[in-house]
């Protein structure tokens, strides 16, 4: 069956119901407000809203600016599944995992683990919340296989495979012991630290970590990177 990213969000956070995020527990519940349709299609997501759905100006707030990612412009319905996510403050207030039928909100080692080993078989998708203030979720891409995958940072979307990660990440946090994100992100090394690093395994390091300097994959690997005793 294929989904929207809505779709599956609305079905694991009905089916999974309590969802650990942080030292929080987190309570979904399902909507008790009866849709009623008057479009073929969801404003937001585009899908088929067979009778289910609710007016547009009761789920769209005026400070909503997403409006460029209106699937169905044309329409004056929001789908069930959009507007409960739309809802949710914790939709953006903390990352989320969906994989099948299960909701997770997962923290940021919790999330490198997920992109080091994704699902192989269950629809997923994973939304990484950086800034905790923007919508991610209606602008994710439901993956139906491990690799390669889209990922969202923040709303930033990143494709990702599972060789390239292996093969860049455990480089980026060879450097990460001894570097700040920021300097392995520019290039421009403190020059102590470089020696106390070892130039010649720093030069071998930064000429493979240089080749993907500036793209959304690199920028994905500095989130998830991880250092010794964190």
């Amino acid at each position: 069956m294929i989904f929207t990213p809505t779709q599956l969000l609305y079905r694991a956070a009905i089916n999974t119901r309590e969802v650990k995020a942080g030292e929080k527990i987190i309570t979904y519940q399902q909507n008790d407000i009866p849709p009623a349709a008057t479009d073929c299609q969801c404003w937001l997501c585009g899908a088929e809203l067979n009778g289910k759905g609710y007016p547009k100006k009761r789920v769209i707030k005026d400070t909503f600016t997403d409006h460029p990612f209106a699937k169905a412009p044309h329409s004056k319905t929001v789908c069930e599944a959009c507007a409960y996510c739309l809802s949710q403050p914790s939709f953006r207030n903390y990352s989320i995992f969906v994989e099948g039928d299960k909701l997770y909100h997962p923290s940021r080692v919790e999330a490198r683990e997920i992109i080091l080993n994704p699902p192989q078989e269950n629809p997923w998708i994973l939304c990484l919340a950086v800034s905790g203030q923007k919508w991610l979720h209606f602008k994710a891409k439901v993956n139906y296989r491990p690799t390669p995958a889209i990922v969202m940072l923040e709303d930033m979307p990143v494709k990702v495979a599972t060789e390239w990660v292996t093969d860049f990440l455990p480089v980026i946090e060879e450097l990460y012991q001894t570097f700040t994100k920021d300097e392995i992100k520019s290039g421009q090394y403190n020059e102590k630290r470089i020696r106390d690093f070892g130039i010649e395994a720093f030069q071998v390091r930064e000429g493979k970590v240089s080749k993907i300097r500036g793209t959304r994959f690199m920028e994905l690997l500095l989130y998830i990177a991880r250092r010794e005793g964190k």
